[in-house]
């Protein structure tokens, strides 16, 4: 203990207190002060690092001392006030070099309309401060990401502690393709042929069907579906329903030969699509000698036997010119009217 005592009796006499903990950036110079009222004290600055360095230095400011590399430095200064109290400044310097990374943006880049584009400015750990400057001149955004779908010149700004950046980037907004397809079709077994063009000439294009050129021919029914993409890399899509549905068909003729030769013995309409038929035939005193009032079932092929054998109350009717009158009806419910003559011959 006899040891000790006289130290701790000098450590009484002496203050040493940590004035100030400083962050500067590297390359920059700093003036360390003591603040303390004292003004005609003796000072001795001891600075060790940077440029100039001092141990002597015997004013109350420091000079300016300039830090060439990154590191954590002390400065000390050591005060003999007139009262005899002694005092320690130390200053701590950190010196830093936040570098600021690439700004992470393309050269140029295009969007297609309708789509939002992100635009990111990168450098998140180290960036004290955004700012982006649309092309109307609005420099409000201050994040990091900014999205849009409007063309034109995009400006950044970036800064840290010690450094700033600036990038930019031209954004162009490309149309998508319109393509304009009829929405249905009809097919009738193979034997209507529509040809599905899908417009925007010199563009890329891609059917459900597999084919690659602007137009394709379809006869069946289905859903034809085709992707356009333009030279912007930019696609639109369209599509066409094919209904399988042949339109209704229906033939009178005009003549017949009931001779019982199994060739053309009867008056019978040829009818397809047709899903019920009312007919009369009348001779010349306007008596209704056949009448037909028949439903068809939808789906059913061509119709051909249903018609008059050419007897009237049991017997063979005369030679003569007849007339008819018909209803029909079709599958898509449209009726039809018709009225025609025709001529029995035995």
């Amino acid at each position: 203990m006899r040891n000790l005592l006289p130290l701790l009796l000098c450590l009484c006499f002496v203050a040493l207190r940590s004035q100030s903990i400083d962050t500067i950036c590297v390359n920059s110079g700093i003036v360390y002060q003591d603040i303390s009222p004292s003004t005609v004290a003796p000072w001795q600055w001891v600075i060790t690092a940077g440029n100039p360095q001092h141990t002597d230095f015997t004013q109350k400011n420091s000079p300016g001392v300039f830090y060439p590399d990154t590191g954590v430095f002390n400065v000390y200064c050591y005060i003999t006030h007139n009262t005899g109290q002694k005092d320690t400044l130390w200053f701590i310097t950190v010196v830093v070099d936040p570098k600021i990374n690439d700004i992470p943006l393309p050269v140029d880049t295009a969007a297609c309309n309708g789509v939002t584009l992100s635009l990111d400015a990168g450098n998140h750990l180290e960036v004290w401060k955004y700012r982006w400057t649309r092309p109307n001149g609005d420099s409000s955004l201050l994040a990091r990401n900014i999205t849009t779908n409007q063309p034109g010149k995009y400006m950044i700004f970036i800064q840290n502690r010690c450094t700033s950046a600036t990038d930019s980037i031209n954004v162009d907004i490309v149309n998508k393709p319109v393509v304009n397809l009829p929405e249905n079709l009809i097919a009738c077994n193979g034997e209507i042929i529509h040809t599905l063009d899908a417009g925007n000439a010199g563009a890329k294009f891609l059917w459900s069907t597999g084919d690659s050129t602007q137009t394709i021919d379809v006869s069946i029914g289905g859903l034809y579906k085709v992707t356009v993409t333009n030279g912007g890399g930019c696609s639109g899509e369209g599509q066409t329903l094919v209904k399988d549905s042949c339109p209704p068909e229906y033939y009178f003729p005009n003549a017949f030969t009931p001779n019982g030769d199994e060739l053309n013995d009867l008056f019978a309409p040829y009818l397809t699509g047709i899903v019920h038929i009312r007919m009369n035939i009348y001779n010349r005193w306007g008596e209704v000698v056949y009448a037909l009032d028949e439903k068809i079932q939808p789906g059913t092929g061509p119709i051909t036997n249903i018609g008059w054998d050419g007897n009237f109350r049991g017997k063979a009717a005369t030679i003569d010119v007849y007339a008819y009158t018909a209803i029909l009806l079709t599958k898509d419910g449209e009726k039809l009217n018709l009225k025609g003559n025709l001529t029995l011959y035995r």
